[in-house]
């Protein structure tokens, strides 16, 4: 259930699934005109690319709403490959290079950097520490900023239900309700709602949000209302 939460949250930070679509179009318009093809597989790569630019400005937007500090690519990139030494050396040097980070941040991303170790950065002994570690961290942010809306995210594990679209609405809830300041909880509270098809307490959600217009189910919640 975790898993399939947090792959559906992930989810809402990207946008452009239209744009996906028409470099699917073009590719299968490939040898019909070698000029025609040429332009319409280039205007779908400017489009896709456009796509990426904004949904990272998105996901700067609500990270700057909630004080945590994301892992860079590179640092994925390299636990990725199993390079452990490299990624720690890569993580404190992206710690110094940070300005006036929060200590919210600074712990949060410490967790992050562990939890993603133990999970496939280490392929050694270490790997059985990195874990315990991971849960010990997380035990000390809940005690630390009990109300912080990334921190209440993770009683999403004690979710159970087949429908978790209900139980998912009141745990965004209790984090609004804790860190209201903090935007994402609005973004996919809204998300859930509208799969729920109640699209007033939805679109009231969506309203809230500096990227309302990039996202489609704003636009149906409006067509559905009337507005």
């Amino acid at each position: 259930m975790q898993r399939l939460a947090i792959a559906f949250l992930s989810l809402l930070f990207f946008c452009g699934t239209g744009f996906a679509q028409s470099a699917a179009v073009a590719s299968r318009r490939v040898n019909e005109d070698p000029k025609a093809d040429s332009i319409a597989l280039r205007a779908a790569f400017v489009a896709d690319s456009l796509a990426q630019v904004q949904a990272r400005v998105s996901d700067s937007l609500y990270q700057a709403t909630s004080g945590i500090l994301a892992l860079p690519d590179s640092i994925n990139q390299l636990l990725e490959l199993h390079k452990t030494e490299e990624a720690w050396a890569a993580y404190e040097a992206y710690k110094e290079s940070l300005i006036a980070p929060t200590p919210f941040g600074l712990d949060y991303l410490y967790k992050e950097f562990i939890g993603k170790l133990a999970g496939f950065g280490d392929t050694t002994a270490m790997s059985v520490e990195y874990g315990k570690l991971n849960q010990k961290l997380k035990k000390d942010l809940r005690k630390k900023y009990p109300h912080k809306a990334e921190v209440i995210w993770y009683e999403s594990n004690k979710i159970k239900a087949k429908d978790s679209r209900e139980p998912m609405v009141k745990l965004l809830t209790k984090m609004i309700q804790h860190d209201p300041t903090n935007l994402w909880p609005y973004k996919s509270r809204g998300m859930y709602l509208y799969m729920l098809e109640r699209y007033e307490e939805a679109l009231a959600d969506f309203e809230r949000l500096p990227d309302k217009q990039t996202l489609q189910e704003y636009h149906n919640c409006r067509m559905f209302l009337g507005k």
